[in-house]
């Protein structure tokens, strides 16, 4: 986990931005070994709404756990998945930064293009598992939309303790300070003096 559960929009996409992809051991995704971490981050929530949003092209190619299987035990905790699937059952290239050429694909061994392939049947069966609902991310803007309709189906009460908040008033005597020497520098040379 890079980021533990908080309401600090902020804090999680500087620890998304600062993720270093280099630390994976192998490449391919464990979705039901991510179901199961997320679902032991919630489960001794109290939290009204206990909700997990898997964005993923559905193809899982690693990991212990199968999917379902984490998604039925997600379910015997009370945790909803709602799924979203990007890609195309067809695939669609992988596109990667690189730092001499730019943007470029990644490739197989043998020099083909490395597609990634939407698997909705698997998503459509881990949301109905959970009670969730399945969604289809086709464009970044549709990406947003799910993201937006998600938040509309799943409102919690949450209470927030705020830390007490201190505001300094150091300044003003320092201000203070400096006014007094000021105030003294300029009566030093005036009738006001002190003669030693």
């Amino acid at each position: 986990m890079q980021c533990p559960l908080t309401l600090d929009h902020q804090a999680v996409l500087t620890l998304i931005d600062q993720t270093d992809f280099s630390l994976a051991t192998a490449d391919g995704t464990a979705i039901g070994d991510a179901i199961v971490k997320a679902a032991q981050r919630l489960k001794d929530s109290t939290a009204q709404s206990r909700v997990i949003v898997l964005l993923t092209d559905g193809e899982n190619n690693r990991g212990r756990v199968d999917p379902l299987t984490a998604a039925n035990l997600a379910a015997a905790l009370g945790i909803r998945i709602y799924t979203i699937g990007v890609g195309s059952p067809e695939g669609v290239p992988i596109p990667v930064p690189d730092p001499v050429y730019g943007k470029v694909y990644l490739r197989n061994p043998d020099g083909s293009l490395l597609l990634t392939r939407l698997d909705e049947e698997l998503l459509h069966r881990i949301a109905e598992n959970t009670g969730g609902r399945y969604f289809n991310a086709a464009s970044r803007g549709a990406l947003e939309t799910i993201l937006q309709e998600i938040d509309r189906l799943e409102r919690s009460t949450l209470v927030v303790e705020q830390p007490l908040r201190y505001r300094s008033v150091a300044g003003w005597f320092y201000l203070a300070a400096v006014g007094v020497l000021l105030l003294e520098a300029l009566l030093s040379r005036t009738a006001w003096r002190v003669l030693p």
